[in-house]
């Protein structure tokens, strides 16, 4: 979104100078969206895969909405099982619900699911392409596999709070 009116034709006394300047600050991916249906080039999922890396809790719940949704998803977990974190844990917050229930019945949903495949034990090793058009190189132990996807879906990196370092900090001690 380009504000021209104000920033360009009020300001500008030389009219080339304020040509110039709308130029320069009219996206180009504005102008290409107000372009007739049959010129514009192919952006967003629209019937593209999705890749998700993690497979903690996070990452099975995305992949399984996507995939309900219609759309082929690539679930990209390092380690060699799904579940995450929340395989460690026995109840969760704030209902204290069994963990293991929660994560049997999202593991058998996203095993069986015909538009979500299952890469374990792998990890993303590049990444090109622009929104709508990406194509990922995924490598495990039996090689690389290159993937096009119109987007990708970050669920990594979860930890546990740890409310021992807070007090400690809180109180000045130094934790142990």
């Amino acid at each position: 979104m380009a504000n021209i009116r104000e920033h360009c034709s009020w300001v500008h006394d030389d009219p080339v100078a304020a040509t110039e300047k709308a130029v320069a600050l009219t996206p180009r991916r504005g102008v290409a969206r107000g372009a007739p249906p049959a010129a514009r080039a192919p952006h967003g999922a629209d019937g593209a895969a999705t890749l998700v890396l993690g497979g903690g809790i996070a990452g099975i719940t995305a992949a399984l909405q996507l995939a309900d949704a219609g759309y082929q998803v690539y679930l990209v977990e390092k380690a060699e099982h799904l579940g995450g974190n929340v395989a460690r844990v026995d109840l969760t917050a704030p209902h204290l619900e069994s963990a293991r229930d929660l994560l049997a019945d999202a593991l058998a949903r996203v095993f069986h699911h015909e538009k979500v495949e299952v890469l374990l034990a792998s990890a993303l090793a590049q990444l090109d392409g622009y929104a709508g058009n990406f194509t990922a190189l995924v490598r495990n132990g039996h090689g690389d596999r290159s993937l096009q996807v119109g987007s990708v879906v970050v669920c990594t990196g979860y930890r546990e709070f740890d409310a021992a370092r807070v007090r400690s900090t809180a109180t000045g001690a130094s934790p142990t």
